[in-house]
């Protein structure tokens, strides 16, 4: 039996493999979620995303959005209009730099996003249901060490 053999090559199934199964799941969860608020409340994903943003504390800039929620300037841009329209939304121009605008929650806004948090959270219950007190907090523990690992260089 020679040592220069070949190995094996490795075995790759796409429904273990962690990209896809976390793929899944933030789509499955996602969708599940925005069922409830596009149905309910007319929002789309990136309106919610903002709402939800600028209701953990506000005001804050469109790039800021664009930067912790991962969300193109564009989409972030035409979000903002639409909740703007529908006065969710109020944008102020930075004293400093003009070009740069504050957003914040409208009376509305801030109405809206806290009849739509008690059904995300009872949502997330759903989706967690079958978990123990331990395991979710471990699965939380888990995905913020997954998703500190990958914020950085991606080809490491």
């Amino acid at each position: 039996m020679s040592s220069d053999a070949p190995s094996p090559p490795p075995v790759f199934r796409l429904q273990t493999f962690l990209p896809h199964q976390l793929a899944v799941l933030a789509n499955r969860t996602s969708e599940g979620f925005s069922a409830i608020y596009s149905a309910g409340f007319g929002l789309s994903v990136p309106e919610w995303r903002i709402l939800a943003t600028l209701g953990e504390g506000s005001p804050i800039r469109a790039k800021d959005i664009e930067a912790i929620r991962h969300m193109h300037k564009t989409v972030v841009s035409r979000a903002v209009a639409t909740l703007q329209e529908r006065d969710l939304v109020t944008a102020t121009a930075n004293a400093d730099d003009k070009r740069e605008r504050f957003l914040a929650l409208t009376e509305a806004g801030r109405a809206l996003f806290e009849e739509i948090v008690p059904l995300g959270l009872a949502y997330e219950g759903q989706v967690l249901g079958e978990l123990e007190a331990e395991e979710r907090t471990e699965l939380q523990r888990l995905l913020g060490k997954l998703i500190a690992r990958t914020s950085s260089d991606p080809g490491r």
